[in-house]
Order: C-alpha cells, then sequence, then structure tokens
C-alpha cells in the first residue's frame, strides 16, 4: 500500500510540474517581454530575440499598459503573433505608467491593477 501511495504521489508531482509556468509581463507599444523568474527583458532586434538585464536607450519611457502572460517555456516570443493580436485593441489605450493589466480566469476581459512604486 505504502508503494502504491507513494507511486501516485509522485505522478501527482510530476503531472504538476509538467503544468507549471513560467510568469512574463508583455508589452504590446514596444513588443517586449520581461522575464520575472530571470529578471531580463526580452526583445526584437534585427529579426533576433535578445535578452538583456537593462533595454537599450530606445525604449525608455516605456508607456502603456504591461500584461501578465504565461508560457510553459521560456521561449516566451514563439507565441509572440498570438500575444500581438490579442492585445493589439488594449495598446490603444492610455493607461497611466506602471499600472498591470492582466487576464483573469479564461475570460477575455482584461483588469487593471494599480501597481505601487
Amino acid at each position: 500500500m505504502k508503494k502504491l501511495s507513494l507511486s501516485l504521489l509522485l505522478i501527482l508531482a510530476v503531472c504538476a510540474a509538467s503544468q507549471a509556468q513560467l510568469k512574463f509581463y508583455f508589452y504590446p507599444a514596444t513588443n517586449v517581454y520581461y522575464d520575472v523568474a530571470q529578471t531580463r527583458y526580452i526583445y526584437l532586434d534585427n529579426g533576433n530575440w535578445t535578452p538583456v538585464k537593462v533595454l537599450p536607450a530606445r525604449f525608455k519611457g516605456m508607456n502603456g499598459p504591461k500584461y501578465i502572460v504565461y508560457n510553459k517555456t521560456p521561449d516566451v516570443w514563439i507565441v509572440n503573433d498570438v500575444h500581438v493580436k490579442k492585445y493589439k485593441a488594449q495598446k490603444q489605450k492610455n493607461y497611466p505608467p506602471g499600472q498591470v493589466v492582466r487576464q483573469q480566469g479564461n475570460s477575455h476581459k482584461a483588469v487593471k491593477i494599480k501597481v505601487k512604486h
């Protein structure tokens, strides 16, 4: 019985780990990601997605909303076309700097969240 319980627990742990998702912020106005776990930005530079700790000067004053997106792998840019299309309409709105907009549940409704600095 102990072996069965231990095996079941191990299977559940593996399933839970496979469902784990990495958290990123996506800035649609500049098409930039921020990897929360690695504390780095990822941006498109001459056709290549480039990870950096500090964004180049051309990204100064990144105003607009940021969206929380989740991905199973660190290669979040693979679904960039989906993120660009999904958040295109919201990027036109003028949100105060530092405001996070995230998706709640499975709905496509954005929820505004104030972020303290």
